[in-house]
């Protein structure tokens, strides 16, 4: 059992969720998935151990290790040409950077350097879900970034999943 890149962004969804509990139904909508893959995924993440079988507990610390240590690796970024987009990797996680990063989109307003998303349905959702896009331009900075960067990013993404760690969750 492998994790996929659309399990990181519901886990991510789980822990930023501010109005309680995030349903199913729901993380399909607001991230343009099938209920049946958000149902797979929420499977994977509890075979994992990332998710408590009653879905009450995120392993917060353990998707922390993951991003940290793996992701760049388990699903390393496509670095194209340049294109306009949606501004990514360089939120506020290394503003002192010469080098722009962007999703690819029609709806983005940014030229830079084209990296692909860690899912295809991201440039759909970020401006709908600002946490969740800034959580994924910091993930996207440890892709991307040199190492200064990627720290940067790391401790900031660190500091909003600490603030957010929910205590309970439901299906």
């Amino acid at each position: 059992m492998g994790l996929y890149p659309q399990d990181v962004l519901i886990l991510l969804m789980m822990v930023l969720e501010d109005k309680g509990p995030v349903y199913q139904k729901d993380i399909a909508r607001r991230l343009h998935l099938s209920p049946a893959a958000v149902s797979y995924a929420v499977k994977r993440l509890k075979g994992l151990g990332l998710l408590s079988q009653d879905q009450s507990k995120i392993m917060v610390q353990s998707l922390l290790d993951f991003v940290f240590y793996a992701i760049h690796l388990v699903f390393p970024a496509e670095v194209g040409s340049e294109a306009r987009g949606i501004l990514t990797a360089n939120i506020q996680a290394s503003q002192q950077t010469s080098k722009k990063y962007v999703w690819r989109s029609d709806r983005g307003e940014h030229f830079g350097q084209q990296v692909s998303p860690l899912y295809e349905s991201v440039p759909l959702f970020v401006f709908d879900e600002p946490k969740l896009y800034q959580a994924l331009a910091c993930i996207d900075a440890i892709r991307v970034g040199n190492s200064r960067e990627k720290k940067l990013a790391f401790n900031q993404l660190e500091t909003m999943l600490k603030h957010h760690e929910p205590s309970d969750q439901s299906s």
